[in-house]
């Protein structure tokens, strides 16, 4: 009986909690998108690390460490 009541408080602080089904689709969608910017952004910053590499054995080390994820 008292998880029944807390949800229906939840459900009058939040009146279209019924409703949120609807945005299923637009959060799917915003996920993916998310993932894309995160794919591309990974990618752009092992390209950038690999192409300025300092002649510094030691920092050449550490970015090629990050960038293999070791």
């Amino acid at each position: 009986m008292r998880v029944q009541v807390e949800d229906l408080g939840q459900q009058s602080r939040i009146p279209e909690f019924i409703h949120f089904q609807k945005f299923q689709v637009i959060v799917i969608i915003w996920l993916a998108f998310s993932a894309v910017a995160d794919s591309a952004i990974t990618f752009a910053l092992v390209w950038h690390l690999r192409r300025h590499k300092t002649g510094f054995a030691s920092t050449d080390d550490v970015v090629n460490k990050i960038i293999r994820r070791e």
